[in-house]
């Protein structure tokens, strides 16, 4: 039964850290894109005026 319950506990760490990385890859993605729309709109804004 112990032995059970600690292969639960250890899955459902994984499944937390699995989350986490998750998580910080949608946020870092998200920066990503937001960066290169910024980079774009200045791109764009400067051939503009050229």
């Amino acid at each position: 039964m112990s032995e059970r319950n600690i292969k639960d506990r250890v899955k459902s760490e994984r499944d937390k850290e699995k989350q986490e990385i998750e998580d910080w890859l949608a946020g870092s993605g998200s920066k990503v894109l937001g960066a290169g729309l910024l980079l774009l709109g200045v791109w764009f804004v400067i051939n503009l005026f050229w």
